[in-house]
């Protein structure tokens, strides 16, 4: 409980030994021990409650902690007698506005909070515990220190233009905007790899029935969690798991297989695995090794050309034709069109770089490893968090990054002007 009535409500409610209720007398960071009772006293359980005095406590407000056992019932009962005494449930993330709002922290701080509860992976852990103790708050006000004396040395020469020269600090003034620029822009271009890793990365599995596709789903999650048979078109929706790999978080769909059916369910999952696959930031493409390929597998091929693709070729335990799909796929990436002809040779056969290819076999886990070294190799260009490095994760603090770029670069160009 948080605020003034904080301690007084949990001294209703608290008896010791000797049935005294003096929380308001104990030291601020004491903990007691006692019974929490109701209205007629009946003891509801053994707990220890913990004081916390304004403004010593993380809202900056009177603040009490009551520990109980274990137990929803437990906890239950001593809830409502909180609640009867004239308490109510904190809003979702009331502690941390009131935390804000008696200044124990800034927005960037509370905004941190709320990272460090959802985080879902080691990246994201770290780098809003860099938040919360302060790290981008510090970068943040050493640049608002620099502008503001940058923009006291042209106020100074505006006033009084026979004393202040500003073409005389222009080059030093110039030089100290393009270090601004730079640190700026480190920060902005941090976004996108920092959303990825904050957030996950939206990942496809697309295929044609029977690849494999929710045993990788399966076996990525290691548990259980699509149904997997030998019957074509088993999955017939989009079933969705969000799964660690390495310092990496992918939010993996596994999709109805892609083919021609008949089958107006089937249809449906065909077209919503299409539909994912669309806007998906990496697409897990995966063949059968013991299928020659066709007219549907090159269509595949095309389908995912312009995206992020690491293609699977899984069942190598019951085929080593490896060279009749690495061929199909090289020439699948060539791009032959008649309209090319009138261009110059050299420009009418163009090649898209071929994606990495991993043979696998999903039934005695072969190719797993090198499929998650392959994953952290396209979305992960720096160490985890470099020890004086932080991401960017929330779009308010990009966007107003953006804003202070604009103005600094119109300072630069009237500088220059």
């Amino acid at each position: 409980m948080s605020g003034k009535d904080a301690i007084p409500i949990c001294d209703s409610l608290l008896v010791s030994g000797k049935m005294a209720r003096d929380l308001k007398e104990r030291p601020a960071g004491s903990i007691r021990f006692g019974y929490a009772v109701d209205k007629d006293l009946n003891k509801l359980d053994e707990v220890l409650v913990s004081v916390m005095k304004a403004p010593h406590s993380y809202t900056g407000e009177d603040t009490v902690e009551i520990n109980c056992h274990g137990g929803r019932m437990v906890l239950e009962r001593v809830l409502q007698e909180v609640l009867y005494q004239g308490a109510r449930l904190a809003q979702p993330g009331e502690f941390s506005k009131r935390a804000f709002l008696n200044g124990k922290m800034d927005l960037t701080q509370a905004e941190a909070v709320m990272d460090l509860i959802t985080a879902q992976n080691a990246f994201s852990l770290a780098n809003s515990e860099k938040q919360l103790n302060g790290f981008f708050r510090d970068q943040i006000r050493h640049l608002r220190d620099q502008i503001l004396l940058q923009t006291a040395h042209i106020e100074a020469a505006l006033d009084d233009p026979e004393n202040e020269d500003l073409s005389y600090n222009n080059m030093e003034m110039s030089a100290e905007l393009n270090h601004m620029l730079s640190r700026i822009d480190s920060m902005i271009e941090s976004y996108s790899e920092g959303l990825i890793r904050k957030e996950g990365i939206k990942t496809v599995i697309l295929g044609k029935p029977n690849t494999g596709k929710s045993t990788l789903l399966n076996l990525l999650a290691k548990e259980e969690k699509a149904i997997v048979t030998d019957l074509p078109g088993t999955t017939r929706d989009v079933v969705e798991e969000s799964v660690k790999v390495g310092d990496l978080t992918l939010r993996l769909m596994d999709t109805a297989g892609i083919r021609e059916t008949d089958n107006v369910i089937e249809k449906i999952g065909v077209t919503k695995a299409l539909k994912e696959s669309e806007d998906a930031e990496l697409i897990l493409l995966l063949f059968d090794l013991t299928q020659k390929p066709d007219d549907e597998s090159l269509r595949l091929v095309h389908l995912v050309k312009n995206h992020h693709v690491i293609i699977l070729l899984n069942k190598s335990d019951l085929s080593s034709d490896l060279d009749c799909y690495q061929s199909f796929i090289a020439q699948a990436y060539t791009r032959e069109d008649a309209q090319l002809s009138s261009l110059p040779e050299n420009q009418q056969e163009q090649t898209l770089s071929l994606p990495p290819i991993i043979p696998c076999s999903f039934l005695q886990g072969k190719g797993v490893q090198q499929l998650e070294q392959t994953i952290a190799s396209l979305f992960l260009h720096n160490e985890l968090i470099p020890k004086q490095e932080f991401y960017l994760t929330s779009v308010r603090h990009r966007d107003a990054l953006k804003r202070t770029k604009e103005s600094l670069v119109l300072v630069k160009e009237g500088l220059l002007s």
